[in-house]
């Protein structure tokens, strides 16, 4: 979903990019 992708950014971006980047590879890993 393009909203939780943009919460995940959000919340990445308060965290670090490191938690960020985990997310987006999770992402990417379900939405394939």
């Amino acid at each position: 979903n393009p909203c939780y992708y943009w919460i995940v950014i959000i919340i990445g971006t308060r965290f670090g990019t490191n938690f960020l980047i985990q997310n987006i590879l999770f992402l990417n890993m379900t939405n394939s």
